[in-house]
């Protein structure tokens, strides 16, 4: 029943709307709604160009919303864009209130800067998100796989001995 939900506000999406009408959207939920649902079918550049979108008119109204930001990294980090969800963090981290994001924005950061390469900086951002409690399994477990990978399994045992018994 949620993926024919899921399908019935894609194809709202596809048939109606136009980018000409971005300034008569003083409301993006709809928009996200639909960003939701092609995340849910796993369509995750549909998603992502959607997203952007909700982006372009939030910008365009002078909102910073955060969860809708939020959203935007992980569908760049989900559909491999990873230098974008690196700017789109930066720019994040400039806004009243990040505070509150900062543990998920780590994690993201951290799978960025792996996919880049950039492991110190990955292992570093994974290790602040670690402090959160609610980010805490995610973080540890990325660590301990980054360090199994560089066959640096005394370090990675602690991390998977606590995700084994969590």
């Amino acid at each position: 029943q949620r993926q024919g939900r899921s399908l019935e506000q894609v194809a709202f999406y596809r048939d109606f709307y136009r980018t000409k009408l971005r300034g008569f959207v003083d409301d993006t939920t709809q928009l996200e709604g639909v960003a939701n649902a092609y995340e849910e079918l796993g369509l995750y550049g549909h998603a992502l160009n959607v997203q952007r979108e909700v982006f372009t008119i939030h910008s365009q109204q002078n909102i910073e919303d955060l969860p809708s930001l939020l959203h935007l990294v992980r569908l760049y980090v989900q559909t491999g864009r990873p230098q974008e969800a690196l700017e789109t963090t930066a720019y994040m981290r400039r806004i009243r209130g990040f505070q509150e994001s900062a543990a998920p924005v780590e994690i993201y950061e951290g799978r960025s800067y792996e996919a880049l390469g950039r492991l110190s900086e990955a292992k570093s951002s994974y290790e602040k998100a670690s402090s959160n409690s609610a980010y805490r399994m995610e973080a540890v477990g990325r660590l301990a796989l980054m360090n199994a990978a560089d066959d640096r399994c005394e370090e990675a045992l602690p991390g998977l001995q606590e995700l084994s018994t969590a």
